[in-house]
């Protein structure tokens, strides 16, 4: 298994910080130039994306204090993706919070949404009642 990475930045705003990923394109672009198989590419990207989730994890850390990370989102269902970020995170003394039953994608919200929509039916007044 690769274990490389590309490099992640984490750069400073005025109202907290991103996750530069300029870097980790950049490299894959040189590696795709230099004849490298997709293969290596892959999982040195996949790496790469843990290490920002990871490194942003990081910096929200040490302004808040919080070790508990909820990962949700569509990109979660990237099993490996999901597998490294876990692994990089629970590492790293988080407690990490993933999808068991439901979805981490649209059908995730979806079923919030209709969840909620059914509790605000249960206390709403029909139209035209008084």
């Amino acid at each position: 298994m690769e274990t490389a990475t590309y490099s992640v930045a984490l750069v400073e705003r005025q109202d907290g910080f991103e996750v530069d990923g300029a870097a980790l394109v950049h490299a894959v672009v040189a590696d795709v130039l230099a004849g490298v198989t997709p293969a290596v590419i892959a999982a040195r990207f996949h790496n790469g994306v843990a290490a920002m989730i990871l490194c942003g994890c990081q910096a929200m850390r040490e302004r808040s204090g919080l070790t508990m990370v909820a990962l949700s989102g569509g990109v979660f269902q990237n099993m490996l993706l999901l597998g490294r970020a876990v692994d990089l995170l629970e590492a790293d003394g988080f407690r990490v919070l993933r999808h068991r039953q439901v979805p981490p994608n649209d059908g995730g919200i979806s079923l919030g949404q209709a969840v909620v929509a059914s509790h605000l039916n249960r206390f709403a007044v029909p139209v035209g009642s008084s």
